[in-house]
C-alpha cells in the first residue's frame, strides 16, 4: 500500500475557529496551527494487481501462524496497553480538563455550533462534511437520485451532514430510507 502527500486543499480555516485564544497573536498562531492540520492530506494508491494478490486467497490466510505476527507492533501494542492501563486512576474530571485543553481541533465544533448550527453537530458530522467538500466524492452537477448505504450509522450524524452539503451545495436528489432490523 502506498500512501503518497497530496495536494493541499482550497479551502482555508477561518480564524473564527481559533475565538478560544487568549490574545490576537495567541488567535493568530492558534488559526495557523489549525489550518495546517486541515491541510494534512494523503493520497492512498491501490497496489499493484501483484501485491493485492500476494499472499493468495483469503481463506488461506492464518493470522494465528507463527510468521505472522510483528514483534516489533507486539512491542507497541504491550506498551500501548501499559500506559491506557494507568489512565484509570485519574480522575474524570483532571483528564476531561487535560484533553480538552490539549485537542488542537476543540474550538472546531464549537465554532460549527455557533455559526452553522447543523443538525446534530458531532466529530463525525464534521468529519464526513470535510471529506465532501474537500475531495469530489459527489458530482457538483448530480440530479435525480443518491445512492447511499450507512450502516450502524446512529445517531445519524452522517445521513445529517449528507443532508446538510446537498442542501448548501444545490444538489437535488430523491431521498429515502429502509430500515432493517435484525429479529
Amino acid at each position: 500500500m502506498d500512501v503518497k502527500e497530496g495536494k493541499q486543499p482550497h479551502h482555508k480555516v477561518p480564524a473564527t475557529v481559533c475565538q478560544s485564544a487568549n490574545t490576537a497573536a495567541d488567535q493568530t498562531s492558534a488559526a495557523k496551527d489549525v489550518t495546517k492540520l486541515f491541510e494534512k492530506m494523503f493520497i492512498y494508491e491501490l497496489p499493484s494487481e501483484r501485491e493485492r494478490n500476494l499472499f493468495g486467497e483469503a481463506s488461506d490466510l492464518d493470522c494465528h501462524a507463527d510468521g505472522w505476527l510483528d514483534e516489533e507492533l507486539q512491542q507497541l501494542k504491550r506498551k500501548l496497553n501499559g500506559v491506557k492501563s494507568m489512565l484509570s486512576g485519574i480522575d474524570i474530571e483532571k483528564w476531561h480538563q487535560h484533553t480538552s485543553t490539549t485537542n488542537p481541533g476543540r474550538s472546531v465544533l464549537q465554532h460549527l455550533r455557533q455559526h452553522i448550527q447543523p443538525e446534530l453537530c458531532t466529530q463525525a458530522w464534521a468529519k464526513l462534511h470535510e471529506l465532501l467538500y474537500r475531495f469530489p466524492l459527489i458530482d457538483d452537477n448530480q440530479q435525480g437520485s443518491l445512492n447511499t448505504i450507512h450502516l450502524c450509522e446512529a445517531p445519524g450524524a452522517f445521513i445529517a451532514s449528507l443532508n446538510h452539503y446537498l442542501k448548501n451545495t444545490g444538489i437535488k436528489v430523491v431521498t429515502g430510507a429502509e430500515i432493517m432490523y435484525d429479529s
